[in-house]
């Protein structure tokens, strides 16, 4: 920077961006509230409860579109030689140059590349103040954390003695490692895709699929933790993530489809019993999992789809009792579009507690009856006693 280095460099969105962002949010402001208007007027004087509450939600969508302009117009930087003030909607930030103690690449639901600070957490940077040469400037030359951390965690990999006598060796031990975690998620994708789309043998297809993520759990133990089970950029350990992961989500997708229970609560208390003891497992396996807030959330949503898909699947797979019938009558049928097809039946009530409604059937079953037709519901208690149905003939 030339000049006085205590002079402020005002930095903002280009003016046209800064305008138009601004122009934009401000005319749907008034299309809001001319709406309003307009309803108000139409309804007058005798306006209903629908009219009011059409007013009422278009002001409040016209006070909030009249926020973003006034956020827009007034979000700017300041850029001093010792520090950044970062204007806000509600607040400004400033952040002392010599606490800056890198960047970190975009991340989060907001995908911001964040200023990592040597006191509180990092801070969420807009791209146009990323961009900004002079920012650039001010910044000099930050550590890359995230590669730095990368670098760090292979030296730490490349330096374990259970890898090898010595570099060379330990170097290729994760090569042959990598080319294994690669391997994995080949298999992984093959699989997915005969469990998704063609299950033919069907107990082959989602049992494979099933044990995928115990082998990867395996491949992890045995390997003394060398093999990860999460997805980061900075671990240098190869990952197990895809072999685990997507047979598992295949799996709960065919258990969706294909499978139906009579009472729901039974299935979701083994359902949360299965999640909580894998989620506990996979935390056991790979502290580093639990280290990482970032990992909590997907740790938990794989749980639940693991254990969703290994309940259902082993509750009726591994179910030898004899299925009790429900003679029904077809009312009528329909089909449900969309990413996915799915053909229902209309049925009179049948068995306990279950009412009239629909059920879902294979698209042979929904060509091959009509209303008036007469079908029969079977329902099994299930290995782990959760009773499921199907639709079948007498």
């Amino acid at each position: 920077m030339s000049g006085d280095p205590n002079e402020p460099v005002v930095m903002a969105l280009e003016p046209g961006s800064r305008n138009g962002g601004a122009a934009l949010f401000v005319l749907g402001a008034l299309a809001c509230i001319g709406g309003a208007i307009a309803v108000f007027v139409v309804s007058s004087p005798s306006p209903t409860s629908g009219d009011i509450g059409e007013i009422a939600a278009l002001l409040i969508f016209g006070a909030l579109a009249a926020f973003g302009a006034w956020s827009v117009w007034n979000s700017h930087a300041i850029l001093r030689r010792d520090s950044l003030e970062l204007h806000g909607a509600w607040r400004t930030r400033i952040i002392d140059r010599s606490d800056v103690i890198g960047i970190r690449d975009p991340q989060g639901r907001d995908n911001r590349s964040r200023l990592a600070l040597k006191t509180g957490r990092p801070i969420p940077l807009e791209p146009y103040l990323i961009r900004h040469p002079a920012f650039r400037q001010w910044l000099g030359t930050p550590l890359d954390l995230d590669e730095d951390e990368l670098q760090r965690n292979r030296e730490a990999l490349e330096s374990d003695p259970a890898l090898g006598a010595n570099l060379d060796d330990r170097r290729a031990t994760l090569r042959r490692m990598t080319w294994v975690a690669r391997v994995g998620t080949a298999i992984a994708w093959l699989v997915t895709g005969w469990t998704l789309f063609w299950p033919r043998p069907y107990e082959w297809a989602v049992g494979i699929a099933l044990a995928l993520p115990l082998i990867a759990l395996a491949l992890h133990v045995w390997s003394d933790r060398i093999f990860s089970l999460d997805v980061d950029k900075n671990d240098a350990r190869p990952s197990l993530n895809n072999l685990y992961a997507l047979p598992a989500l295949a799996v709960a997708m065919r258990s969706a489809v294909d499978l139906a229970f009579v009472d729901g609560l039974d299935l979701l208390g083994a359902v949360a019993v299965a999640a909580a003891l894998f989620a506990a497992i996979l935390a056991v396996l790979d502290r580093r999992i639990v280290a990482r807030r970032a990992t909590w959330f997907p740790l938990a949503m794989f749980a639940l789809v693991y254990g969703y898909a290994a309940v259902t699947q082993a509750d009726t797979l591994l179910d030898k009792a004899t299925a009790v019938s429900y003679p029904v009558t077809v009312r009528g049928k329909h089909i449900s579009g969309g990413k996915t097809t799915t053909y229902y039946l209309d049925v009179s009530s049948w068995g306990p507690g279950k009412t009239s409604g629909d059920i879902s059937v294979t698209r042979s079953q929904y060509d091959t009856v009509g209303a008036g037709s007469h079908i029969c519901m079977y329902v099994q208690p299930g290995w782990l006693h959760i009773a499921w149905y199907y639709a079948g003939g007498c």
